[in-house]
């Protein structure tokens, strides 16, 4: 992995979250604009408050707030069509099937059917803290993770299920995580060390301590299948399922972002720059 460009960022600081559309960097920021890149003339209101969660498509973009709007947009920003009937803060995105998953604040699930977009066809109460992931494992099967280190499955078609499949104690509190493929969860606790990964049903799980402490996590899957983009304190580092660091790029700053895209690049903010990686180079 090799760092291929730094551009100072004049609105880092107010950064809620990292997009990437068609391989270019999008920063969403507390006031629900999102930045090109570092080029602050170039900024669009989306939201009225800070995006938090987003799932990309190759035609569309589902984005999600803190005060729980979701909104779907094309890949040039525009918004297409805006999800009504949810007050609670998004904290991941799904899309599948043409239909929206979103984990909120309050543990619920909301459901949408973007053709019916003034009411959710489903909420689902997993009865527990903060979702703070989301990710799709078959054609009408997700998996969401809590703060509280719960899995759960989310089942159905014309009638949603809600079920607990795994807790992981390791991973309470959980602060960032992300699903990767073949039925697997990456995940870490806020200032530490540590990245865990467990199957999302079983009891296969393993821990790898990182040089630093871990600030943030993305599935990397676009370049390697089972890889994950971690932020440290003091670096970016690629990591392999297994634990094999398969590549680090060091920062002056801690990694508050980061955010894979197609190929082998992947972007990061650390401090007040925004970093252009290349997930192959050596």
């Amino acid at each position: 992995m090799k760092r291929i460009l730094s551009t100072a960022v004049a609105n880092a600081a107010a950064a809620t979250h990292l997009l990437s559309l068609q391989g270019l960097p999008y920063i969403g920021l507390l006031n629900g604009t999102v930045v090109f890149g570092s080029d602050s003339s170039q900024m669009r209101q989306i939201t009225r408050t800070g995006i938090t969660a987003s799932k990309i498509t190759d035609k569309e973009a589902v984005l999600g707030t803190v005060t729980g709007e979701v909104v779907i947009v094309d890949l040039n920003l525009n918004p297409l069509t805006h999800l009504k009937g949810n007050t609670f803060g998004i904290t991941s995105v799904d899309l599948s099937n043409g239909l929206v998953f979103a984990g909120t604040s309050e543990g619920t699930i909301v459901i949408w059917d973007p053709r019916k977009p003034d009411s959710p066809s489903t909420t689902l109460n997993c009865e527990t803290e903060p979702l703070i992931a989301i990710g799709t494992f078959g054609p009408w099967k997700q998996y969401v993770a809590s703060t509280d280190g719960q899995i759960f499955a989310i089942e159905g078609g014309k009638e949603w299920r809600v079920s607990p499949v795994r807790s992981i104690e390791k991973l309470q509190p959980l602060s960032a995580g992300a699903f990767l493929p073949n039925n697997w969860f990456a995940g870490v606790k806020l200032g530490q060390r540590d990245v865990y990964v467990a199957r999302t049903t079983g009891s296969d799980e393993a821990s790898h301590e990182m040089p630093a402490s871990v600030r943030c996590i993305a599935d990397a899957r676009s370049y390697e299948v089972e890889t994950i983009l971690v932020g440290l304190e003091d670096s970016v580092v690629l990591l392999s399922r297994s634990g094999n660091v398969l590549g680090k790029v060091d920062t002056t700053s801690p990694v508050t972002h980061v955010r894979c895209t197609r190929g082998n690049s992947a972007f990061a903010i650390a401090g007040l720059e925004l970093l252009t990686l290349n997930l192959a180079a050596s």
